[in-house]
């Protein structure tokens, strides 16, 4: 499903909008995005009157008509009586009736609420086996790995590292735990895990010591993994849009950054 939320600046000497490159665009987006055969939700503030019979909403309607669209606000949805929030969906695509029209804000604007059948993605969980070192008692594991290796009978290779084995297995054992597994983001490389890890590591240490000196390195660290994440992000899609052949290209990499 695509959920498309826009807002349409009414055209001004400051802004230079023109409404025909608005209609142009919306057309395109449309027709680029093959909605017919999708599940797709385009709502907003369109500022065009819907009740009117002017050219531009008459563009709109032809061009809903066309690739089957279904339009959902039939009553005012502004101060002045105008319906100018829309509410459009694909053939496909219904949405749960009601859809309640609520005129009590402070906005000159109507609140408009609905919902929509979709049914979450259940994330896959995997599941991971180690071992908390962090928790071993080094006094404990050393007198008991001492005594393990002190027998004599252990004379092999194999019976030394079973006794080995044994102390790590008493002291650390092996313990499974399930965590959601999560797609790594796309501009994440070196440079941020090394961030994070330098991150992580100087706040275990405030943590534990609890010192004003310790906490002003981890905020340190934090502000630099920040950066370092921003920079990342900012360059690798900088790179994207910058070899971008078309408008399709360009609302299915803006879709990501949603």
């Amino acid at each position: 499903m695509s959920l498309v939320c826009l807002y349409r600046p009414p055209p001004s000497k400051a802004n230079k909008l023109k409404l025909l490159d608005f209609l142009n665009e919306i057309e395109e987006h449309i027709v680029s995005h093959n909605v017919i055969d999708k599940c797709f939700v385009f709502m907003g503030d369109f500022n065009l009157h819907y009740e009117t019979d002017k050219p531009e909403v008459k563009f709109m309607k032809e061009l809903f008509s066309e690739h089957c669209m279904t339009r959902h606000v039939l009553s005012p949805t502004h101060a002045r009586g105008h319906i100018i929030d829309w509410i459009v969906t694909s053939k496909d695509f219904r949405l749960l009736p009601p859809i309640f029209n609520i005129n009590k804000l402070v906005s000159d604007h109507h609140l408009l609420y609905f919902d929509i059948p979709f049914k979450k993605l259940e994330t896959l969980d995997k599941k991971i086996v180690g071992r908390d070192f962090k928790k071993i008692d080094i006094f404990k594991f050393k007198s008991d790995l001492r005594e393990n290796l002190s027998n004599p009978e252990a004379k092999t290779t194999e019976e030394i590292c079973e006794r080995i084995q044994a102390a790590v297995d008493k002291h650390a054992p092996l313990t499974a735990r399930t965590v959601r597994s999560r797609k790594a983001s796309p501009w994440y490389n070196l440079a941020t895990k090394a961030a994070k890890q330098d991150r992580r590591k100087a706040e275990r240490k405030w943590i534990k010591t609890g010192l004003e000196t310790d906490r002003n390195i981890f905020l340190h660290y934090k502000k630099q993994a920040n950066i370092i994440n921003r920079k990342a992000k900012t360059d690798f899609y900088s790179e994207k849009f910058s070899v971008m052949k078309n408008s399709k290209d360009f609302f299915s990499l803006a879709k990501d950054l949603l």
